[in-house]
């Protein structure tokens, strides 16, 4: 052989290029390890700020008045409201009543008077 292979030359050659492959490929597994604990590390966070959220909006839900709630109260309110104005209206109408009685009671008083004056001239 005049180039200088021989089988035992183009072993060690074939042994040679098949180490540093098994290394390339042993490095590229290694750092597809690597590069996959970190997103799992990652994602790891990403989920821990959705729940932490989630459990921020659940606390914040939980103080929050349901819209039944809030229907039962408004309706207490609206019925207390309208109590007051029908006393309000019932009160006015019984001061009026009293002014007018006074009015007239007053009216009456002074005609006797003015009728006893005029009676014993």
């Amino acid at each position: 052989m005049a180039d200088g292979w021989t089988i035992e030359t183009l072993k060690e050659y074939v042994d040679t290029l098949l180490t540093e492959r098994q290394r390339a490929v042993d490095s590229a597994i290694a750092a597809a390890d690597r590069a996959v604990i970190k997103a799992e590390a990652a994602a790891e966070k990403r989920f821990e700020s959705v729940n932490e959220f989630r459990s921020q909006l659940k606390d914040q839900q939980s103080g929050l008045i349901t819209r039944i709630e809030a229907e039962t109260e408004f309706r207490a309110i609206r019925e207390k409201i309208d109590g007051l104005a029908l006393s309000v209206t019932e009160s006015r109408g019984r001061g009026v009543g009293f002014d007018k009685s006074w009015a007239i009671l007053v009216a009456a008083v002074g005609l006797i008077a003015t009728l006893i004056l005029i009676w014993k001239r």
